[in-house]
């Protein structure tokens, strides 16, 4: 098996008999074909078709373990963001207007 049609890089050594599993579509190279395939111990990767044999009743092989589990989509919920439009320059301003009420004793007259 090669990491891409044509490549001097193998990535795992197949004996005869090996069963494999097509995935993808064949890959035309200058002289040969290449086709993408998984074997049964998980290995991908790309032979020349010249040495596949196509079998009636092809066995299960296992799935690939993907890299990163699946994380479904979570809803987004725009209820929960009241003041998420308002600009930040705003909350400075809001802000240092209670701190001056506070600092100058304003506030505590207005909320009795």
């Amino acid at each position: 098996m090669h990491v891409s049609p044509g490549s001097p890089t193998i990535v795992h050594v197949l004996a005869k008999g090996d069963v494999v599993t097509l995935i993808g579509k064949a890959h035309q190279g200058t002289q040969k074909t290449w086709q993408f395939v998984r074997d049964q111990a998980g290995h991908e990767g790309y032979v020349v078709t010249d040495f596949l044999d196509l079998i009636a009743d092809p066995v299960p092989c296992p799935q690939r373990r993907p890299e990163m589990p699946y994380i479904p989509p979570v809803k987004y919920d725009k209820s929960r963001e009241r003041f998420a439009n308002v600009p930040l320059f705003a909350w400075a301003i809001g802000a240092s207007m209670l701190i001056a009420l506070l600092l100058s004793g304003l506030l505590p007259a207005l909320l009795r």
